[in-house]
């Protein structure tokens, strides 16, 4: 074929797409919006079409009576999906989705397999890795589908999974016991509701092991900046740990940290961290252990007998308000240890002095320092 020739084909190609972008965006496709959700409440089937003949039910929803959902249906010889343009077409990248739930029933008589579709620019398709098994009778149950790459699988055409999202044709609920362009041609019927379009994300800790009385930091981070302020919800599971009711990323930013307050506490705790945005929530463990020594440093040791020594302790973590008391004693007439030292509110040591007798002969001191959550014990020794 002649260069010139393929070149203008190609540039012509990439023209359609740009044009087939601008048009989803020009027709209102771009109208996807972050944590909508179809309910079916109002009695209509909110745009939902397709060759599976979408109704509105009445009732018998995943709440039970009186709770409208979205029902299709197909005869032999044909498939089982349904699709939407209006309401879920569009820029998911701009809107900041990359999560799809929804609630589905197998309300029909075959076992079926139902995977989310993706429509992209120029007859592309994406079909989900992960289907859904549906068996004949089974429950309502909820499915999770997050937007990445990985998670799909190219079935027909050319568009990169990005490009994709960005440009969304339409959004599909398909049976599809194995992968292909077309799904599979499928007796049944599924109810469908509750389908959501939420932002995945990430969170985290700073540390998810803490000394009580002593702070951390969690962090959300979102994917992509966006052009409004994204909030959070921020819970805990335990009445030992602060944390705010919500955290804000603000526009044009990609994550907000926020500080978590914890407790004293005598033995070790284990509690949760949660953030949640519309449907997801992402959670992290958090285990709170006591205040207690880790350390003790002697200086100078040994040490000439008749002269003091300077011991520095150390815990795990900052003292709360009015301090950590620890209890301090030795195993030697040749020291004088004082009963109890005090970690200073907002500190992790104190320094403290120990007295010595002059002695014939070499002596090791052992110096133990307690709390009711844990001991540490350590030696120094003292010369003639």
């Amino acid at each position: 074929m002649n260069f010139r020739l393929l070149l203008s084909i190609q540039n012509y190609m990439r023209l359609l797409f740009a044009l087939g972008f601008a048009a989803v965006v020009t027709m209102g496709f771009s109208q996807v919006q972050l944590s909508r959700m179809d309910t079916f409440t109002d009695g209509s089937v909110l745009s939902w079409s397709g060759g599976a003949n979408p109704t509105n039910i009445p009732t018998g929803g995943p709440a039970g009576l009186n709770d409208k959902y979205l029902e299709i249906t197909t005869g032999i010889g044909a498939h089982l999906a349904t699709y939407n343009i209006l309401r879920w077409g569009g820029n998911y990248t701009a809107a900041g989705i990359g999560r799809i739930d929804a609630d589905l029933k197998n309300t029909g008589d075959s076992v079926l397999d139902m995977r989310l579709i993706l429509h992209g620019p120029l007859g592309t398709r994406w079909s989900s890795n992960t289907a859904l098994n549906l068996p004949v009778g089974s429950a309502w149950t909820h499915v999770s589908w997050e937007l990445r790459a990985s998670e799909f699988t190219l079935t027909t055409g050319t568009a990169s999974f990005a490009e994709t999202l960005a440009a969304l044709d339409r959004l599909m609920f398909r049976e599809e016991t194995t992968i292909s362009a077309g799904g599979d041609i499928q007796t049944g019927k599924v109810g469908i509701d509750n389908v959501v379009g939420s932002m995945l994300f990430d969170f985290a800790l700073s540390k998810n092991t803490v000394a009580g009385q002593n702070f951390l930091l969690g962090t959300v981070t979102i994917p992509a900046a966006l052009a409004s302020n994204t909030v959070f919800t921020t819970f805990d599971n335990s009445s030992l740990v602060t944390t705010p009711p919500s955290a804000t990323v603000n526009a044009g930013l990609l994550s907000k940290s926020f500080q978590i307050q914890t407790m004293a506490v005598n033995s070790t705790i284990n509690t949760t961290i949660s953030a949640r945005l519309g449907a997801l929530t992402r959670t992290q463990s958090l285990t709170l252990a006591p205040l207690v020594p880790t350390s003790m440093v002697f200086t100078p040791n040994p040490v000439v007998g008749g002269n003091p020594v300077s011991c520095r302790l150390v815990i795990n973590g900052v003292a709360g308000p009015g301090g950590r008391i620890v209890s301090v004693f030795d195993n030697s007439t040749f020291a004088t240890t004082p009963s109890s030292v005090t970690i200073p509110a907002g500190a992790t040591s104190v320094l403290f002095n120990i007295t010595t007798s002059s002695v014939s002969t070499p002596k090791t001191v052992t110096v133990t320092a307690t709390v009711s959550a844990g001991t540490k014990t350590a030696n120094f020794r003292i010369n003639p």
